[in-house]
């Protein structure tokens, strides 16, 4: 069963190997269990990789529809194993902690767990991550105004909460016995959290950690990848879609057809691209709570399918969704009464000249605002020239990035209200 459009692939890339090459110990128990566990990884090899600095080699010349690697689907880590074990049958795991919390859950009880059958495995994972959710408030700050430093602390403020209601306030009172404080710290608690969003594959059952394959890096260009995943009744694989030398670095998919830009692959991965073809900057659009056709202008929003506040803006393109949303946010109270207005802007059309006019206005304000930062683009260039720490260096490139599509778009936008007020 071929699953290239169907199971969605997360990885952790290179930070994941870094360690194994640091622990050559722990790295030959994890090869054994493999080999124990009748993993089929004769065609490959863990090998230095400039740019990557560690990754997944090819051992031999492999042929294209040849199977590349196949780890046996008894010893991935599914979420669903979770209900199986006798300790937590009464807890009702299911009903009270959502699928990610529970996939978590279950990471962090057998990282804790000498015991484990998944030791070697566990052994040979990190402990530090460079994903945004472990930066401090000072290296987030150098993001300056990346809508990735606001989505960082949304998403640490709900790995907080969901630990306290997990642990603080049901199991460490409940179930005191069974998971104490000292073992089930906050800190383990994220480092679960960030191994299944950036390394668990989906399964049609449900999602799962595959030993192993998840160590393959990524590419940022499609058109790279060298393997394909395919999930056969007792294993996962990938296989071949080229031939491959021996000695070629393998690059497999990071996830589905959708293209992730640095800022993403930064929180979700800890990393990014130099050569990321795929650039977005966000712009944060909202209804003010005080307006008092708010909710009328929510239900034009449903309609246009826009339900988000954060617009993409790619070089290149008219951010036609964002146009839509400020014209929705300015329509007059006139304009909402008239039916082939409102058509239109759902459509995706000007409402008026008098509306057109009041978003190109306000958009330049918008993007100005977005380039008005401690630094300009030319310094943040000059930066990145220098020898600088590896977060600061991402952070740079991150706010750099954005500020080239807002500075494209602003001039874009400053040429079409000029032709208006003309």
């Amino acid at each position: 069963m071929n699953l290239q459009h169907v199971v969605k692939i997360l990885y952790c890339v290179s930070v994941c190997l870094v360690l194994v090459y640091s622990q050559p110990e722990q790295w030959s128990h994890f090869e054994d269990w493999l080999d124990g566990s009748q993993v089929q990884r004769e065609s490959i090899i863990l090998d230095i990789i400039p740019g990557y600095r560690f990754g997944i080699v090819a051992a031999r010349d492999i042929q294209k529809n040849e199977v590349v690697v196949s780890v046996p689907l008894s010893i991935t880590l599914k979420t669903s194993n979770l209900a199986k074990n006798p300790v937590f049958q009464d807890l009702d795991l299911q009903s009270r902690i959502s699928p990610t919390n529970l996939a978590g859950f279950y990471i962090m009880w057998e990282r804790v767990h000498q015991s484990s059958p998944w030791k070697p495995y566990f052994d040979i994972l990190p402990t530090a991550y460079d994903t945004t959710i472990f930066w401090s408030q000072s290296e987030l700050a150098e993001l300056q105004l990346s809508r990735l430093k606001d989505f960082t602390m949304r998403k640490k403020s709900l790995i907080e909460r969901s630990f306290e209601n997990i642990f603080t306030n049901w199991l460490f009172i409940e179930h005191e016995e069974i998971f104490p404080a000292d073992l089930f710290t906050f800190e383990m608690w994220k480092q679960a959290l960030t191994i299944v969003w950036s390394r668990t594959f989906s399964f049609p059952d449900g999602g799962a950690l595959v030993p192993l394959i998840d160590m393959f890096n990524a590419d940022s260009f499609d058109s790279n990848y060298m393997v394909r995943p395919d999930l056969t009744e007792n294993s996962f694989r990938y296989v071949a879609t080229r031939d491959i030398s021996k000695g070629t670095h393998i690059v497999a998919p990071y996830g589905s057809k959708t293209r992730k830009p640095n800022s993403n692959m930064l929180m979700d991965y800890g990393f990014i691209f130099e050569e990321n073809p795929y650039k977005v900057a966000l712009v944060h659009v909202e209804i003010p709570p005080d307006d008092p056709n708010i909710d009328m202008k929510f239900d034009l929003l449903d309609a246009a399918k826009l339900y988000t506040d954060d617009y993409m803006v790619i070089p290149n393109t008219k951010p036609k969704e964002l146009y839509t949303a400020l014209r929705i946010k300015y329509l007059s109270e006139d304009e909402l009464q008239n039916a082939d207005i409102l058509k239109k802007v759902v459509g995706g059309r000007k409402a008026s000249n008098r509306n057109e006019k009041e978003v190109l206005r306000n958009l330049l304000v918008l993007l100005r605002k977005l380039l008005d930062t401690e630094t300009t683009i030319e310094e943040d260039e000059r930066f990145l020239e220098q020898d600088i720490p590896k977060r600061l260096r991402y952070a740079v490139s991150i706010r750099l990035e954005e500020k080239r599509i807002i500075k494209e778009l602003l001039g874009k936008v400053e040429e079409k209200h000029k032709k208006y007020m003309d």
